[in-house]
Order: structure tokens, then C-alpha cells, then sequence
């Protein structure tokens, strides 16, 4: 966790899922980035995940995220694809007027 003026800006850390596998999180204020302040929490999350026998994991999409994990040496292994299917597309099989279907 970083503070500035005694306000939390940027945090890391991460939640054990199954095989062994931390998945790391980062977050930075808007206003305190682009300062370096997420490789910083986000290296002391992986290290804690290391030094804890976990595989630390980094899943990113904006493209921010994927250049501090870049940085902190994850590679790109593959890619992830969310669908909403909570809404109706106009048109698709089993939609309706009413909002639901899908």
C-alpha cells in the first residue's frame, strides 16, 4: 500500500485460487498514476506470493495493467473472453422484447 498525504493511492495484493495460484490485483488513483506506484505495490504483492510457495498470476486487459506486468516479468500466455449474458442482443435467437431470453 502506498499513502500520499495520509490517503491511500495505489494498493496490491492478492487472493489464493486453486493449484497454488495468487492472483494479483493492483489498484492506482487516477490521480497517482502513471508514477511507477503500481510496478511498486503490485512487485511487493509478488513477492509475498513468493515467498508464500504460490504462482503468482497476473490477468490483464487494459493495456496499462498488461505494461506493469510486463515490467515485473509476466509474460502473455494466452487470452480471456468475457461475454455479458445478461443482456439481450437485437436480433439473436432466443431474445425477446420484453429484455429477457439469451
Amino acid at each position: 500500500m502506498f499513502r500520499e498525504h495520509g490517503q491511500v493511492v495505489a494498493a496490491a495484493g492478492y487472493e489464493i485460487w486453486p493449484s497454488r495460484t495468487a492472483h494479483i490485483s493492483v489498484l492506482t488513483a487516477p490521480e497517482a498514476r502513471g508514477r511507477g506506484l503500481a510496478r511498486l505495490t503490485a512487485s511487493a504483492a509478488v513477492a509475498a506470493a513468493l515467498a508464500a510457495g504460490l504462482l503468482p498470476q497476473w490477468r490483464a486487459r487494459p493495456p496499462a495493467s498488461r505494461r506493469v506486468a510486463a515490467a515485473l516479468g509476466f509474460e502473455e500466455l494466452g487470452t480471456q473472453l468475457s461475454i455479458d449474458i445478461t443482456q439481450d442482443i437485437e436480433g439473436a435467437p432466443g431474445s425477446t422484447s420484453s429484455g429477457t431470453g439469451l
